[in-house]
């Protein structure tokens, strides 16, 4: 059809036209910046808006993934697909591996541990290095390393799943090592067994969740404790009036129930609803007054350094075991085995930091990941 720009019908059509067009794409902006995105461990952060980044094309990739991940219909879509092949047991999850009862896995810590058969010399040298610089300070050094959840719950492992061999010489093979460095290492591995034993009710690992839970928290705290008061290494350290917090909890998802990509809105949400608990605990000064415990106490005697497991529940579990102040300024979530202890000594070779003892917590895994290579 020919359009007669002197009829005037045709001309608004096309205005209109060009109007609604421009107003579709003026849409996503205003829609970008109105509706509740969605935000979870793997969402990946907005970009920063960068000249460079966008003449090469990087910002508009990295805005398109971050807006689809985020967008309230994408996980709707998600959460039905994935509930479609739970409810036909086909779902394929990915990083999360559904073991029996429920509980989740991560799909790392079944596997052979290859990366730490290849990092040996490069740790050997870090470890040894550490040592080196625990004692030139005088600080004790405890290390902790927190057993994976298929270690403490092997019965609940998919149906005809088994760790390897190599994955489960790990833990022992870590308390080997820093032993032999001389660095002191708490066998929580056992205690943990014991403990199922005599309190099979309590739960120590999270059912949707990488981390431990605050029962878990409760008794390591209390064995460490322990373990540095058989040592003799506490007394020197002056006690603090201390308070908890009531336990709190929310209902959540763990880092693996997101994993799955299931809603929890969904069939499948108890499945992957769990509650979410913390503790609080505050410090008592002379006059009466109250404050949290800061993540960076520099007149603490007691430090505790190392990633995420260390900042679920175990420093206010640890202080409260122990009476006295514990800095967190080294526990880094996600930074690796080496990071926040670093920065603990270094705080402590600079006067920052008056701690004489340092709890460095670290999960198995950590040990068979690619943190230690040069």
């Amino acid at each position: 059809m020919i359009i007669d720009p002197s009829d005037p019908l045709p001309r608004t059509r096309a205005i209109l036209l060009i109007v609604g067009f421009c107003a579709s794409i003026a849409m996503g902006p205003v829609l970008f910046l109105l509706q509740g995105r969605v935000q979870t461990r793997s969402t990946p952060p907005l970009p920063a808006l960068e000249l460079r980044a966008v003449l090469d094309g990087e910002y508009p990739k990295a805005l398109e993934k971050h807006l689809v991940e985020s967008s309230p219909v994408t996980h709707a879509i998600r959460g039905a697909y994935r509930d479609l092949w739970m409810g036909l047991g086909l779902l394929e999850t990915g990083n999360a591996v559904i073991g029996r009862g429920g509980q989740l896995f991560l799909w790392g810590t079944l596997d052979e541990p290859r990366l730490f058969a290849r990092d040996h010399a490069p740790r050997q040298r870090h470890l040894a290095a550490i040592a080196r610089r625990a004692t030139a300070l005088g600080v004790t050094l405890l290390l902790v390393t927190v057993p994976d959840t298929a270690r403490v719950l092997p019965e609940l492992l998919p149906e005809g799943r088994e760790i390897p061999p190599a994955r489960r010489a790990l833990y022992g093979e870590v308390l080997a090592e820093a032993r032999a460095h001389g660095i002191d290492a708490l066998d929580l591995a056992a205690a943990m067994a014991e403990l199922r034993r005599s309190r099979p009710e309590e739960a120590l690992y999270q059912a949707t969740d990488t981390h431990w839970t605050l029962e878990a928290c409760f008794r390591s705290a209390e064995l460490v404790v322990r373990h540095l008061e058989d040592r003799g290494v506490l007394a020197a350290i002056p006690r603090a009036s201390l308070r908890a917090a009531t336990s709190m909890q929310r209902m959540g998802l763990g880092d693996l129930a997101e994993q799955t990509g299931l809603s929890p809105d969904g069939a499948f949400g108890p499945l992957v609803r769990a509650p979410i608990r913390w503790i609080g605990l505050f410090v008592r000064g002379p006059d009466g007054s109250e404050r949290t415990l800061d993540q960076r106490e520099p007149d603490a005697g007691l430090a505790v350094a190392g990633d995420s497991f260390a900042d679920v529940g175990f420093v206010p579990a640890l202080a409260g075991h122990a009476g006295r102040l514990v800095d967190a300024g080294g526990v880094l979530p996600a930074g690796g085995p080496r990071r926040g202890l670093d920065d603990t000594l270094a705080r402590i070779e600079r006067g920052e930091l008056r701690a004489r003892v340092v709890v460095w917590v670290v999960v198995e895994r950590s040990f068979a990941e690619a943190w230690w290579g040069d």
